[in-house]
């Protein structure tokens, strides 16, 4: 059964999030995710989370948690990895969104294979700054990833509640200059959570809020 994450969930999808993260993402130092542990236990509360729970009423096996449209990860539990707890957790959002994105760690090997059986493309690749490992922008579902899903990306990982980039910054992020057509795509940033706020020609800058 697949259902919302409840108060009484968070001990155990965190616990979940931080074992699966030791076992399957072993090429990062263990101390990163334990650095990290009580900041993701918190954010679940506030979070986009569904569970699997098991039938025979053995606790839950799995969760996805999800931002808007962006996938912010699946975690299976060990000993229920290859059951495809996975595969109905990501089936189970398909049926409310129509188009999904995430980053994976290149070196998963086994989570890039997962997505693509699953009709994710890659679109792109990058820096994951936080650890410095390699990743891949993945995408499914409707239309064709925007032109600066980069800087989109970008900036809703920055986390800040406001701040400024140059044209210089802008383009260097998205790997295109930007342009007249920017006012059209900026629209796109609401998905993100972000809006665009004052673009200076002057200055050659432009603010990002967090929408609230």
């Amino acid at each position: 059964m697949i259902r919302n994450l409840r108060k009484a969930d968070v001990n155990k999808v965190s616990d979940i999030w931080l074992n699966t993260n030791l076992e399957v993402h072993d090429f990062i130092p263990a101390r990163y995710w334990e650095d990290n542990f009580r900041t993701v236990q918190e954010m679940f509360g506030q979070a986009e989370v569904y569970v699997y729970e098991g039938d025979s009423g053995d606790g839950i096996h799995g969760f996805i948690g999800l931002d808007g449209e962006y996938i912010a990860g699946i975690f299976v539990r060990n000993g229920s990895r290859s059951d495809g707890v996975g595969k109905q957790l990501l089936e189970y959002v398909k049926g409310m969104k129509q188009r999904l994105y995430l980053n994976v760690y290149q070196k998963n090997k086994r989570a890039v294979k997962f997505y693509q059986r699953e009709n994710f493309v890659i679109q792109g690749e990058g820096i994951d700054e936080s650890t410095g490992e390699k990743e891949y922008s993945m995408t499914w579902g409707g239309g064709t990833m925007s032109k600066y899903q980069a800087l989109w990306e970008y900036i809703r990982k920055d986390g800040r509640r406001s701040f400024k980039l140059t044209f210089e910054e802008v383009q260097d992020i998205a790997g295109i200059p930007i342009d007249h057509s920017f006012l059209k795509y900026k629209k796109e940033l609401t998905e993100y959570g972000y809006e665009v706020g004052k673009i200076s020609m002057k200055e050659r800058t432009i603010i990002f809020n967090k929408a609230d």
